[in-house]
């Protein structure tokens, strides 16, 4: 039997963001995607941990997994994800999401609560826009914020978020 034929035999689960890939063990085992549940749209993202002092820069550590009305962010793989403390799983379903756009980047990012911390999900120009877009078709209402800023997320004002204070993460308003 050739390998494709071995890849088309195969009868585990399908992984979301590989198409006809499986999913890792170690995947399957910490998460609970229905498998008639598939994602409407896949980013690679780089996430920003408040918690941790190793980061990796350069490359994607993540995917964003849309679905209607909700998110997933996952590590690409455990062996990536431990040593950078990136947690096993944010899910993201409150109403509202702010884009931060950081200037002089111009790296776009979702603001995202990390056990009760403010976090980042970043994706690399130009794809900024392509995630505001798919957020909003998602059902998302997107506040879209401009900061000079290198990579650390800030919080907002109860003003810059135009009465979506009580549909965003609390970690994302200022106190």
């Amino acid at each position: 039997m050739n390998a494709c034929a071995r890849q088309a035999s195969r009868t585990n689960t399908r992984s979301p963001w590989r198409g006809t890939a499986p999913l890792p063990s170690w995947w399957q085992a910490k998460h609970s995607v229905q498998s008639d549940q598939a994602p409407l749209d896949k980013f690679s993202v780089w996430t920003w941990v408040p918690t941790t002092t190793l980061r990796a820069r350069g490359f994607s550590t993540a995917r964003l997994l849309r679905f209607p009305r909700r998110f997933v962010v996952i590590p690409k793989s455990e062996r990536l994800g431990t040593p950078l403390d990136l947690p096993a799983r944010i899910d993201y379903e409150w109403p509202a999401v702010v884009i931060e756009r950081q200037l002089p980047t111009r790296q776009a990012g979702v603001l995202v609560d990390i056990d009760g911390r403010l976090g980042r999900v970043i994706v690399r120009p130009p794809s900024g826009r392509r995630l505001a877009g798919a957020l909003r078709a998602a059902g998302f209402v997107v506040i879209d914020v401009k900061r000079w800023g290198w990579e650390a997320p800030h919080q907002l004002s109860k003003a810059d978020l135009n009465g979506y204070v009580d549909q965003v993460p609390s970690s994302v308003v200022a106190s």
